[in-house]
């Protein structure tokens, strides 16, 4: 399995829980996740690795040697089944493994971290003004449109797929 493929598993599984998503996306901040979703008041990180080397590489990203300076409230590595072990996972970090068939197992959650907000707020200013440019044919978004009382509206136009 690729690792565009595993991106694809993830970013449906992340779906189901979040209402954004958005995979790949580089910003110049810290790191650039492979798949971010947020609901509501929490964000979810998920790091999709093909191959136990891969893995071990992670470990010396400079958010991951100081997760302080992370984006997401709950992060977790995507791999393929029996890649590493759970006591080689960084500490609060979830697993999830996915099978040959392509279904994912979570095989551990995550606790929760206090990401850096203003990283993850430039994150999300980034994917809104390239929205309201040209979004990348890969940008999925999901139509709506929300009106208050006050008459303050926003509003995305149905993307690609």
């Amino acid at each position: 399995m690729t690792h565009k493929e595993l991106v694809e598993i993830g970013k449906r599984w992340l779906w189901r829980k979040c209402d954004i998503v958005v995979t790949e996306l580089t910003t110049g901040i810290s790191e650039t996740p492979d798949i971010i979703g947020w609901k509501s008041w929490k964000s979810t990180l998920i790091e999709c690795k093909t191959s136990r080397q891969d893995f071990l590489k992670d470990k010396h990203k400079w958010s991951r040697r100081k997760p302080e300076y992370g984006i997401g409230n709950y992060r977790y590595f995507l791999i393929l089944e029996n890649i590493i072990q759970l006591n080689e996972l960084p500490e609060k970090w979830g697993l999830l493994e996915v099978d040959k068939n392509g279904k994912i197992c979570c095989v551990k959650k995550p606790e929760r971290f206090e990401p850096r907000l203003e990283w993850e707020r430039i994150f999300l200013v980034s994917c809104i003004k390239r929205i309201g440019q040209n979004p990348p044919k890969d940008m999925t978004v999901r139509a709506y449109k929300y009106q208050t009382k006050q008459r303050a509206s926003m509003g995305v136009k149905e993307g690609l797929k």
